[in-house]
């Protein structure tokens, strides 16, 4: 459903208590949302914000602490460091009936101005994330590049797996996230 709005029609807050409904296009952001989130924001693994609409919960974005592999020719000049620090937008869900609206674009760009303040404290070089085969084009318009090294270290890892069958193996690597990163240096220290 399109509709109109604002930016002074949304607000942005930290999630205060423990969801009680919310239904987003995939069950696992729809699961994390329901039934972690809470507990991890108590926990201090990772930090919801919820996006209100006029009041009303439209979606959800979830961030954590990270580092991120990069080969030398990904690595920014000067870089020696083969592992940067950075903020992961571990999960991310808008509300099923407003998908298209921009409302996902609006808590991307929300976790990299949270991610511009850490830089202000504490060493982030870049925002990460694991995208869905059908959404790695729509973070590309977002401005994130895949990260060749991490993919190529998690396309391994399943690979070497022991015990594992070929027909899993299969599957594992069918289902892989892409690695994908947002430089903040393009902001300036």
């Amino acid at each position: 459903m399109k509709i109109d709005w604002t930016e002074s029609d949304l607000d942005i807050e930290k999630l205060a208590e423990a969801p009680k409904s919310f239904e987003c296009p995939g069950t696992e952001q729809t699961d994390y949302f329901l039934k972690s989130a809470w507990d991890h924001q108590n926990q201090g693994i990772a930090v919801t914000y919820v996006l209100l609409l006029k009041g009303e919960l439209i979606g959800y974005v979830t961030v954590t602490m990270d580092e991120i592999p990069l080969a030398k020719p990904e690595r920014p000049e000067g870089i020696p460091f083969a592992r940067l620090p950075a903020m992961k937008i571990a999960q991310l869900g808008v509300r099923s009936d407003l998908n298209g609206n921009g409302f996902g674009q609006y808590l991307v760009t929300y976790a990299i101005t949270v991610a511009l303040e850490l830089k202000k404290q504490v060493g982030c070089r870049y925002v990460t994330l694991d995208a869905k085969g059908d959404l790695v084009e729509w973070y590309e318009e977002q401005g994130f590049v895949r990260n060749e090294k991490d993919q190529k270290e998690r396309v391994a890892a399943i690979e070497n797996m022991q015990g594992l069958k070929p027909a899993k193996k299969e599957a594992r690597l069918a289902e892989l996230s892409i690695s994908m990163r947002f430089d903040l240096h393009c902001f300036g220290s």
